[in-house]
């Protein structure tokens, strides 16, 4: 299940917050310390460049922050936007074949054809000792499906008046919706 793009909650791979942002490399060293994190993989921050580097969008991203004050009012217009042209970007085709194949071994995994994950938006800055990120990124639960989840990870974080955006790349947590105990079973 891992890739460029994707790293298994309970591979062995160190790839720390660079690669997998503060949340998502807990959840690795969780899962690898035997605590009960529910089976999942994480789609890596190298899956977002690359869709950024696709099309021109990290340009359009770079001219749309340009500038930026804490007008509430103007932030949350740039946010409006930024969302807009990343959600309008085709995911790149070695992004979807290895978010696919990560899914489809989750499932296989799990016992079910079409297990429901929760999918996270993220950012590499996201729990570390010196920021703090809370509300700030979409969670979308009991997704289905490879193009689901495909379609769930673009979405970026929300724009919070009077707080300047992270820094765009983000990791995407995907994990089994649901308790532990209930993660084999396919609802």
């Amino acid at each position: 299940m891992n890739s460029p793009y994707t790293l298994a909650f309970d591979s062995s791979a160190e790839a720390g917050t660079s690669r997998l942002g503060g949340k998502c490399a807990a959840l690795t060293a969780m899962t690898r310390a035997g605590a009960p994190v529910p089976p999942g993989f994480v789609v890596t921050m190298d899956a977002f460049e690359a869709l950024l580097d696709r099309g021109g969008l990290r340009r359009d991203v770079d001219a749309a922050l340009a500038g930026l004050g804490a007008d509430p009012g103007a932030v949350a217009a740039r946010g409006a936007e930024i969302r807009r042209m990343v959600m309008d970007q085709p995911v790149p085709s070695p992004v979807a074949s290895a978010v696919t194949a990560a899914y489809e071994e989750l499932c296989r995994a799990v016992g079910c054809p079409d297990a429901p994950v929760a999918v996270r938006s993220s950012a590499h800055v996201e729990d570390l000792t010196e920021a703090s990120c809370a509300g700030q990124y979409d969670t979308c639960l009991w997704i289905r499906g490879a193009d689901a989840v495909l379609g769930d990870m673009t979405a970026p974080q929300r724009t919070e008046p009077g707080r300047e955006p992270a820094p765009f790349a983000m990791p995407v947590p995907c994990s089994i919706a649901g308790a532990r105990g209930a993660s084999a079973r396919c609802c």
